[in-house]
C-alpha cells in the first residue's frame, strides 16, 4: 500500500483477527466505517480504470495467524 502511485484501497470493518501490527485498527469494530454498495464502489473504481491493477493476497499480509 505504501509506495509511489495512486492506490486505491477498500478496507472491511468487523475483522475478528485482531493482528499483533494491525495497520488498521479502528476497522475492527462494526461502528466504524461508511456503508457503500457495491455500485458505487465501482463507480469510485472507474474513474482509475485506465491505470488499474488489481492484485491479490492474504488479506492478513503480515502473515500473522489469528
Amino acid at each position: 500500500m505504501d509506495g509511489p502511485g495512486v492506490r486505491v484501497v477498500a478496507w472491511t470493518t468487523g475483522c475478528m483477527f485482531r493482528c499483533l501490527y494491525c495497520h488498521n485498527p479502528d476497522t475492527w469494530t462494526l461502528i466504524n466505517g461508511l456503508p457503500v454498495t457495491v455500485a458505487r464502489a465501482l463507480e469510485e473504481l472507474r474513474k482509475y480504470r485506465h491505470g488499474l491493477n488489481v492484485m491479490s493476497g492474504d488479506s492478513r499480509s503480515a502473515g500473522e495467524s489469528p
